[in-house]
């Protein structure tokens, strides 16, 4: 039910939910647009809604929780059955980060966050994984 313990009051997680930027890929199809933000839901949601936000590089916080918010992330964070609702602006805040880190380093092939959970408390990004050309 995308539920796990943890330490965000009240002890529930919305989870898991991926950030994953690929210039690399982006690059094949045009190179004037450089790198993207790809952002979705993860784990059996991405299955069942196969939705994914694309966002061109570099983007703002604010730019970047609007696209969530109109997104199944952001379906899924304003609450979801016994899910609590939570935030997204610290979403926003890591894909403008990613976002402006890969439109700084030419050297970033490949940026993947997943899974980044979503609790009341704020994101947490549990595993990361970097490839650099």
């Amino acid at each position: 039910d995308g539920r796990t313990e943890g330490p965000g009051p009240g002890g529930t997680m919305l989870g898991p939910t991926s950030v994953v930027a690929d210039p690399e890929a982006e690059r094949a199809r045009d190179e004037l647009y450089g790198p993207v933000v790809v952002c979705g839901v993860g784990g059996f949601f991405a299955e069942a809604f196969g939705e994914r936000v694309l966002l061109l590089g570099p983007v703002d916080a604010a730019s970047a929780k609007r696209a969530i918010d109109a997104s199944k992330v952001g379906e899924l964070a304003r609450g979801f059955r016994n899910l609590p609702a939570v935030d997204t602006t610290g979403l926003a805040e890591i894909v403008a980060r990613l976002s402006a880190w890969m439109a700084a380093e030419p050297r970033a092939a490949e940026v993947d966050l997943n899974p980044i959970i979503l609790s009341p408390a704020g994101p947490t990004v549990v595993d990361a994984r970097v490839v650099l050309s």
